[in-house]
């Protein structure tokens, strides 16, 4: 996308790659080679949380071998590149920037250019530091779009209703199809997570979430296995024939049957709903909606007290 709008908008900056170029890349042209050039591309189709309706690359900034970057008063104008809006003004309450929420923004970067040296000539540093400060209501919108249900605190909870949520579409207890599925639910769900991390807490926020993911995991799969066991006693039982029986008193020794076993009992809405000869369906909710999902951290919380 970056090459299509460098084509398409600064054709001059290109020129044909030579016949002994062993590459397909055009190079560009009347920029220094010895500095690295950052920009934001700028594309309907990129994927993104804001709506773009034009393309371009917005020039961010310059950065020397040495890591310096242009001094404030710098003149970008000898560039041809668009230029993010600037606000020059002396704030530092960024909570109170996180909540002006402007329509079809992120939020801001705060370029911040420390005090030089004792040895300077110059009033500034050439290495300034950044903070990005997105407003609430986009880190809202993606985190609603990546089913992040809380936030860079999000808690086992929230994070077993995303596991919750995945497995509830998942209909069958066939043991190979649920590992296989789940499985791809979860690279996918931790692909989005990563690529939103930086806005939350980097990769000890994806590293917090993946711990909560395998307690979920762990949970669910005992439950699972559990549950397994359970409905195979009872077919051995000779259970498994008359399953969608109306004859009250099959139904009754069934009942007793399950409330016998505190195995059984726990899942005993999945297998009434097994026994009744309910759809798949409905015994996938009714196990999701059975299993608890307690933290490690809780645990020994509660042992502790």
């Amino acid at each position: 996308m970056a090459r299509e709008v460098l084509n398409e908008k600064y054709p001059y900056l290109m020129t044909a790659p030579s016949s002994s170029s062993s590459t397909s890349s055009s190079p560009i042209q009347s920029l220094d080679t010895n500095k690295t050039y950052i920009f934001e591309l700028i594309h309907p189709q990129n994927p993104t949380h804001v709506r773009y309706t034009y393309k371009d690359l917005v020039l961010l900034s310059i950065v020397g071998k040495d890591g310096s970057e242009p001094p404030p008063d710098f003149n970008w104008s000898i560039y041809p590149f668009p230029r993010p809006t600037y606000h020059d003004i002396p704030i530092s309450d960024f909570p109170a920037i996180q909540r002006l929420n402007r329509s079809n923004e992120e939020g801001f970067i705060v370029k911040i250019y420390p005090l030089p040296s004792s040895t300077s000539t110059s009033p500034f540093s050439f290495h300034p530091q950044r903070i990005k400060v997105k407003f609430e209501s986009y880190l809202e919108l993606i985190k609603s779009k990546n089913y992040i249900i809380g936030g860079g605190d999000q808690t086992p909870n929230e994070l077993a209703e995303v596991y919750r949520r995945k497995r509830g579409f998942i209909y069958t207890f066939d043991e190979a199809q649920v590992v296989r599925r789940m499985g791809q639910d979860k690279d996918a769900y931790f692909d989005s997570v990563r690529r939103i991390s930086d806005d939350f807490g980097g990769p000890e926020w994806v590293n917090g979430l993946m711990d909560m993911w395998n307690e979920a995991e762990t949970a669910f799969m005992e439950a699972e296995a559990e549950l397994l066991a359970a409905m195979n006693r009872l077919m051995a039982d000779g259970f498994e024939a008359q399953v969608g029986t109306e004859d009250v008193d099959v139904k009754r020794r069934f009942a007793q049957r399950i409330m016998q076993e505190p195995e059984m009992s726990r899942h005993k809405n999945t297998l009434f709903a097994w026994f009744g000869g309910g759809p798949i369906e409905k015994q996938v909710a009714m196990f999701v909606s059975s299993v608890k999902v307690n933290s490690r951290k809780e645990q020994t919380k509660k042992t502790k007290e």
